[in-house]
């Protein structure tokens, strides 16, 4: 028997954590975001307002190794969540680099 895993969209495995960051919104200022999980191509985000599908986003991550990662991609889906919002974000390059070596 065939098995098939139908609505599974992720093209790569994601790593759970709990990461601070922030992102800049078009006027400027700067707001709090959290990563709750991350792979090569993408994240799951936390935020207190939603994110504009189909937008682009900058944000800044600070990792537990100290550094600050720089990443760019395009909200997929938001929904409520948690007293905020939760929303998916496909970064526009794929990273050079394994994640579990900075989360």
């Amino acid at each position: 028997m065939q098995e098939n895993n139908y609505g599974y969209r992720r093209k790569a495995k994601r790593t759970m954590c709990l990461l601070d960051g922030s992102y800049k919104t078009i006027d400027g200022s700067d707001n709090k975001i959290k990563c709750r999980d991350i792979s090569r191509k993408g994240a799951g985000v936390m935020t207190q307002d939603p994110l504009t599908v189909n937008s682009q986003l900058k944000i800044e991550i600070q990792t537990k190794k100290a550094e600050t990662l720089t990443l760019e991609g395009k909200i997929c889906w938001n929904k409520k969540a948690l007293g905020g919002w939760i929303s998916g974000v496909v970064f526009n390059k794929t990273l050079p680099f394994e994640i579990d070596k900075v989360v």
